[in-house]
């Protein structure tokens, strides 16, 4: 078997030189228009019984042909501006050159090339409803509030009680409090709690705001009476990742982080979170600013600093499914985890001082969304969304101690002046927690 072995293989040395004689090598293929112009970046499609090849032409219209056997080819040639044309190919072994001419009329020429789209802000725009589109990319980079960007919008008033996560009231033409609605991504924003509000949720995770004045789209199907402010987050078509973080005044940060990841097949995962802090010590003047002893005695219109006025407020989102696969336009499992904490500085009115009142939410929310355009038919679509959420807010009040805006009213032995129910406000203390679960199905 050694010896027959040896053999074969010294026949394959003596024939290997007639299978490179039946080969083409070096060969070139040039494509020119009539004027003598090469043509770059054309498409030649080669085919001949059993052999098909692509080839692009070079800056110089030409193509190297190598490991071709010699025959007749047919040589398909496709570019933009002209029609496709077809040649007949001899390929002969030796022969290194060959020309083909484009044969093509003044008119198939492209001068220019205009491509128009409208952007979602137009296409929402001109839907028939009242609305405006507030677009966050540049806002994005500079350190501004989400309510800031509302209160710029034309017909959106914005009134906020204090700084960065004090209570806030949006005026849509006149129309306030039930009568205007907040949406993220479409459903209510009382699903999510109140630490994942528009308070926190900072402009870079923020893809667009719409805002609807008087009638609002049925697939945000609320008594939304006044109008409707709906927050769409970012939803990233390819990979990426972004962070953010800005300091400022009154020791306020502010930091986000956004990060999504897509697969060829339609599987994609996004993930943002957040991060906000502020302790609001800015200063106040007034008559109802107001110093008091420890008998009563009340020196009225002063100028203070507020003390126990911080919010604090951070959240995360996580989504995953599968986007422009043929059974979903979009299928995913999310989760969202926010939690605030917030000092009380002052009662209903200012005259009304608090040292160590103070409130924590928390919201968790699990959601499974399904939606499809042209399902089963053209013009129909379906929107499905279910969420099951559980929140708790708890307002604590335990310590009883009597302030004014210069901090706790002593003694004169220095002890402090205490109210008789042991709370700042009201008969008795409190530290009692709200929850909330719910499970909501809402189908357009």
């Amino acid at each position: 078997m050694h010896t027959k072995f040896k053999v074969y293989f010294l026949l394959f040395l003596l024939l290997l030189p007639l299978f490179n004689v039946a080969q083409t090598s070096g060969s070139l293929l040039r494509i020119r228009f009539s004027d003598g112009d090469p043509a770059i970046a054309a498409s030649i499609y080669l085919s001949r019984s059993g052999t098909e090849l692509l080839l692009l032409s070079d800056h110089q219209g030409e193509v190297s042909l190598k490991n071709l056997s010699p025959g007749r080819y047919e040589v398909r040639v496709t570019m933009v501006g002209i029609e496709p044309q077809t040649f007949d190919l001899n390929l002969q072994a030796g022969q290194r050159m060959y020309d083909f001419v484009l044969q093509i009329k003044p008119a198939q020429w492209i001068e220019e090339v205009h491509v128009a789209a409208s952007s979602e802000k137009e296409r929402i725009e001109t839907k028939g409803f009242a609305v405006n589109v507030v677009e966050t990319q540049k806002s994005a980079l500079q350190t501004l509030q989400t309510n800031e960007l509302l209160d710029r919008s034309a017909g959106v008033r914005i009134r906020q009680d204090g700084g960065l996560g004090s209570r806030i009231q949006y005026n849509i033409n006149g129309m306030t409090g039930n009568a205007v609605k907040i949406f993220i991504d479409g459903i209510p924003s009382t699903n999510f709690g109140p630490s994942f509000s528009l308070n926190s949720i900072p402009p870079v995770l923020i893809d667009r705001i719409e805002i609807y004045k008087g009638v609002v789209p049925a697939y945000l199907s609320d008594d939304a009476l006044g109008g409707a402010i709906n927050i769409i987050t970012k939803h990233h078509n390819q990979n990426s990742w972004s962070t953010s973080y800005s300091i400022g005044s009154f020791n306020t940060h502010q930091a986000a982080l956004n990060g999504a990841y897509r697969a060829q097949s339609g599987f994609f995962s996004d993930f943002s979170a957040f991060y906000n802090y502020s302790d609001n010590d800015y200063s106040v003047w007034g008559e109802e600013i107001t110093f008091r002893d420890y008998q009563g005695a009340v020196i009225a219109n002063q100028k203070a600093r507020r003390f126990h006025d911080a919010f604090e407020s951070y959240g995360a989102k996580f989504e995953l499914g599968w986007s422009g696969v043929k059974w979903a336009d979009r299928f995913s499992i999310g989760a969202v985890f926010s939690q605030d904490y917030k000092e009380i500085q002052n009662g209903v009115t200012m005259q009304r001082v608090f040292g160590d009142r103070h409130s924590r939410r928390q919201g968790q929310v699990a959601s499974l969304t399904y939606s499809k355009d042209k399902l089963f038919v053209e013009g129909l679509s379906l929107q499905w969304h279910a969420q099951y959420s559980w929140l708790h807010a708890q307002v604590i009040d335990t310590v009883g101690m009597m302030y004014d805006w210069r901090g706790p009213i002593l003694y004169p032995d220095g002890n402090p002046v205490r109210y008789t129910g042991g709370a700042e406000l009201g008969n008795r203390q409190t530290a009692a927690i709200h929850s909330d679960q719910s499970f909501v199905v809402r189908t357009n």
